[in-house]
């Protein structure tokens, strides 16, 4: 939306959702028995944001830039699981701004790259 949250759900469904040259300010996301893939590969993310993820017999999968790190911070997982697999860049530092995940995760799969 214009102020740059993202607030999807998918439910027995899919949904693609991407974020090309906007600033991105954080997201709601829920799958329950479907998928959702957030790509925010060209999103200008330039603070830290939070994105709160459920997924219930779901798979969400987020792509993320390189010039952020990705930290999974108050995640529960039952019968779940959540795999960070992101590159990052040689110039992160302190003040590198963080994608914060946080959420939960039951007999579904949340996969960030």
């Amino acid at each position: 939306n214009s102020n740059g949250y993202v607030n999807a759900s998918a439910i027995l469904g899919g949904k693609d959702i991407r974020v090309d040259n906007e600033c991105f300010t954080g997201a709601d996301i829920c799958a329950v028995m479907g998928a959702i893939d957030l790509n925010l590969r060209n999103a200008i993310i330039s603070e830290d944001v939070y994105i709160n993820v459920s997924a219930v017999m779901g798979g969400i999968d987020i792509y993320v830039p390189a010039n952020v790190r990705v930290v999974t911070d108050g995640c529960s997982t039952i019968m779940g699981g959540i795999d960070v697999n992101t590159t990052y860049a040689n110039f992160q530092t302190a003040d590198t701004p963080r994608v914060i995940i946080t959420g939960t995760c039951i007999m579904g799969g949340i996969d960030i790259q």
